[in-house]
C-alpha cells in the first residue's frame, strides 16, 4: 500500500515536471520568436539606413535621379543608365527580402506597409527600366501591382 501511494506521489511529480517543461519550453519558444523578429527589424533598418547613407554621399546619383525628375529616363547616358539600373536592382532585392521576412511573420505589418507604399511609388520607373517582368521579382511586383 505504501508502494502504491509513493508511486502515485512519484508519477504526481514526473507529471508535473513534464508540465514545467512544457511550459519552459513555450517560453522559450516565444523568446525565440520575438528575437528573431527584432533581429529582422533590425537587419531591415539597417539595410535602409546602409542604402540611404550611400545615396546621400553619392556625387553620382542623386544628380541622375534628378535628371530623371526633369528630363526623363531617356535622358541618361549610358553609363547613367546602368547605375540606375544597378541601384534598383538593389532596392528590388532588400523589397523582396522584406516581402518574404513579412510572409515569414518576421516583419510587422507597418513596415511591411512602408515598403509597399515605396514599391508603389518606385514602380513607374522599374517598368520603363523593363524591372517589372523579371521573375526573379515577380512576386514582389504582383504584390506592389496589387496595391496600386
Amino acid at each position: 500500500m505504501k508502494l502504491e501511494k509513493l508511486n502515485s506521489w512519484l508519477s504526481l511529480l514526473a507529471n508535473l515536471g513534464v508540465l514545467a517543461g512544457i511550459v519552459f519550453l513555450a517560453v522559450e519558444l516565444d523568446q525565440s520568436n520575438r528575437q528573431a523578429q527584432s533581429n529582422a527589424y533590425q537587419a531591415r533598418i539597417n539595410e535602409i539606413d546602409q542604402a540611404g547613407r550611400e545615396y546621400a554621399v553619392s556625387e553620382i546619383l542623386p544628380p541622375i535621379y534628378v535628371k530623371i525628375e526633369e528630363t526623363g529616363l531617356e535622358s541618361l547616358t549610358p553609363e547613367e543608365l546602368e547605375r540606375v539600373n544597378a541601384w534598383e536592382a538593389s532596392r528590388a532585392a532588400r523589397m523582396n527580402g522584406q516581402l518574404v521576412q513579412y510572409r515569414n511573420g518576421f516583419l510587422d505589418e507597418e513596415s511591411y506597409q512602408q515598403m509597399i507604399a515605396v514599391g508603389v511609388r518606385i514602380y513607374p520607373l522599374w517598368e520603363e527600366l523593363g524591372r517589372t517582368q523579371s521573375s526573379v521579382w515577380s512576386e514582389l511586383m504582383q504584390v506592389i501591382r496589387d496595391a496600386m
